[in-house]
């Protein structure tokens, strides 16, 4: 049986295909944000922003060996959490 329009469109094959599509490329996107800077002897500047990522500790008593375990969110749109009395744990890769 060929499915044709929307039918097709919304079929289950379709839709795993479109679901692994997006997981691979927010894999992809996830990776070139996390890359380190690298610094080297014709380094001269870098933009921070698309290599810095951060922990939102609320409650102010994350332990610095739990935050090395814990999954950071790539800071995208910069940091701009406004007025908090939250813990920010930044990290910026940096190969030397």
């Amino acid at each position: 049986m060929r499915l044709s329009g929307i039918a097709y469109i919304l079929s289950p094959r379709r839709l795993v295909q479109a679901l692994w599509l997006c997981l691979v490329l927010l894999l992809a996107a996830d990776a070139a944000l996390s890359a380190p800077i690298v610094i080297d002897e014709d380094f001269e500047s870098a933009d921070l922003a698309s290599h810095l990522s951060y922990i939102r500790d609320a409650s102010g008593v994350f332990e610095l060996d739990a935050v090395r375990k814990m999954q950071f969110t790539p800071a995208t749109q910069g940091l701009a959490f406004g007025y908090s009395s939250d813990v920010l744990w930044l990290r910026l890769a940096v190969d030397n």
